[in-house]
């Protein structure tokens, strides 16, 4: 839902901040609120994190994406615990863009989430976000994932718009290596049609 919804900000305080939503809406089960320019705890972020991962041990996997990572202290935390494991960081919040060389240098792979990144940024900075975070990426040699509303219209059509078309392109123009579908895929009855469009398309690169 990023970039849906919109808040005027009414107060803060050191235990709250006080909101009025400029527009009547629903909020789903568990989905959250962006606050642009917060700073995320890093110790509560890896009580999280590790409360997380220890349910999943059990689990086959190979990569552990981690979510508005801000620093490499927190990625290096986690490797100790999970050293066989790709560590794959989403660039998503201010702190984080500050931070970008040193996440990608210690990540093995970076995710660019525009619409968390975009929602706590916000619309002057955000291209320019996307681009520092892509040069970085390839002067590391990490791989580049471009994530959110890749093919949002292909929800409930069977073609991409033109602007998502061009969006697609500019995308693997700048060295994006993987293109992820959200809602596209996960919540739409048309998720296979979408998958070989999007084939066809990259066969054609």
């Amino acid at each position: 839902s990023d970039g849906l919804y919109g808040f005027d900000l009414l107060e803060v305080s050191q235990n709250y901040i006080l909101g009025r939503s400029r527009n009547d809406f629903h909020l789903q089960p568990k989905k959250g609120l962006n606050i642009p320019e917060s700073i995320y705890d890093d110790a509560l972020q890896m009580k999280a994190y590790s409360k997380f991962l220890n349910l999943a041990r059990n689990i086959e996997f190979d990569a552990i994406g981690l979510s508005f990572i801000q620093n490499q202290r927190t990625i290096e935390n986690i490797r100790l615990k999970f050293p066989d494991k790709l560590m794959v960081s989403k660039i998503e919040n201010k702190l984080g863009l500050e931070n970008a060389v040193e996440i990608v240098n210690s990540s093995d792979i970076v995710m660019i989430d525009r619409g968390d990144l975009f929602a706590e940024i916000g619309i002057k900075d955000f291209y320019e976000a996307i681009l520092k975070i892509t040069e970085a990426s390839k002067s590391h040699g990490r791989p580049l994932i471009m994530a959110t509303e890749n093919l949002e219209s292909m929800r409930y059509r069977l073609q991409p718009s033109k602007s998502e078309i061009i969006a697609l392109q500019h995308s693997i123009n700048l060295g994006t290596n993987i293109l992820m579908l959200s809602d596209e895929t996960a919540t739409s009855d048309l998720y296979m049609n979408t998958i070989r469009w999007l084939d066809g398309f990259l066969q054609l690169q």
